[in-house]
């Protein structure tokens, strides 16, 4: 019964894994430049598997993390984005047609942003293309410099877009011929954040947060572990928890696997060392 719960826990961590990196390698990012924010109420479980497979070195879970999309949510810009298909060459592109359709968009955008009660000072614009080598079957989005459309931007949008092709798709071709796809413009308007406060500090010792000694399982070490488990909400910024452990706060439980070390942030929220990253790449 045991095996069988373990076995359905290592699918769900590889399934996870597999999408962190349709979102990371397949991007063209390294996620071992990165943290993994293991938010919801249930992401703290499988945090640190997840990055240990896909070799992120570290877990930052929010003092917030089971209501983080409902408070990203509130605390998230409002955002429009608009696309027009002009489909050219990208060396015989009108410069005049599509100087209009973006401020045509751009005026579209503000008026929209006003409706909603953004003063002009907090609302941001940015343009855009869809370009690929002629014949490819696929676009890459290139951010376009502001101003108006001349030959020299042309050319610079040409530039970024090599560079995010080699990014990619790890090859380029200068001097291949692009086409443009669309055209897009992404308007923004910022919404004050709400400020973070801090939280209480303490030092490295985080006995003072400890609720009880269980045993809880970890194949790494060999199956049921004795494992100390920390109250949350008495766990205070500097302390120090060496795994195997758990944190229960009131809607997350935080495991901390027997090779991992975690620390609690000045804003409350822990940060997770992964041992197996750490091990296997000798950081």
């Amino acid at each position: 019964m045991i095996d069988a719960a373990y076995g359905i826990y290592r699918l769900v961590n590889t399934n996870m894994a597999d999408a962190t990196k349709v979102v990371s390698v397949e991007k063209g990012h390294d996620p071992r430049e990165f943290a993994l924010v293991a938010a919801g109420g249930a992401g703290a479980l499988h945090g640190s598997k997840i990055a240990e497979i896909v070799g992120i070195p570290r877990v930052i879970v929010p003092k917030t993390a089971s209501v983080f999309c409902a408070l990203g949510m509130l605390e998230s810009d409002l955002k429009h984005d608009y696309v027009r298909t002009l489909w050219s060459p990208l060396a015989t592109l009108d410069l005049a047609t599509v100087t209009r359709i973006f401020d045509e968009m751009e005026a579209e955008a503000r008026r929209t942003l006003a409706a909603e009660g953004i003063p002009p000072e907090r609302m941001g614009i940015e343009r855009g293309m869809d370009l690929r080598y002629l014949g490819q079957h696929h676009e890459v989005p290139v951010v376009v410099p502001a101003g108006e459309i001349t030959a020299e931007a042309l050319s610079e949008i040409a530039r970024r877009f090599h560079q995010a092709h080699q990014r990619l798709f790890l090859y380029s071709e200068p001097e291949s011929p692009l086409e443009c796809i669309n055209v897009r413009l992404t308007a923004v308007g910022s919404i004050p954040k709400t400020p973070l406060a801090p939280w209480p500090a303490g030092g490295m010792d985080a006995s003072a947060a400890l609720k009880e000694t269980r045993p809880a399982y970890f194949a790494e070490a060999g199956g049921w572990v004795d494992t100390r488990v920390y109250d949350g909400s008495r766990l205070r910024a500097g302390n120090q928890i060496a795994g195997p452990a758990i944190i229960e706060e009131v809607t997350t439980t935080i495991v901390i696997c027997p090779h991992d070390r975690a620390e609690v942030d000045r804003l409350g929220n822990v940060v997770i060392a992964v041992g197996g990253v750490a091990g296997r790449d000798g950081q």
